[in-house]
């Protein structure tokens, strides 16, 4: 199996979204959901669209912080450990290309 982009993950969450907002509506009219439930379900799955829609700039932003804070290093003493922001960043950014 080919490994599973961000992309991809947003066209699934995308189409989610799609069918329960399309079929929620008929399910609290024949009973089978309660509207506050629908409403809450909607919304949940809203907000993972919208987290995967950020993702983009959240990994452009965390790559600049990264290549500044690399940056800095440059003409640091040998040696010189390196700084907790950089290795923060490097984590951020892993995480977010998860």
């Amino acid at each position: 199996m080919d490994s599973i982009t961000n992309e991809d993950k947003l066209k699934c969450v995308k189409r989610e979204l799609a069918m329960r907002r399309n079929v929620y509506p008929k399910w609290v009219v024949s009973g089978r959901m309660k509207q506050e439930q629908a409403d809450r379900e909607i919304a949940v799955m809203a907000e993972v669209v919208e987290d995967y829609e950020r993702r983009p700039a959240l990994i452009d932003a965390a790559a600049s912080v990264v290549t500044q804070s690399k940056d800095f290093r440059i003409g640091m003493p040998e040696g010189w450990e390196g700084d907790p922001l950089t290795d923060a960043c490097e984590d951020l950014e892993d995480a977010l290309l998860r």
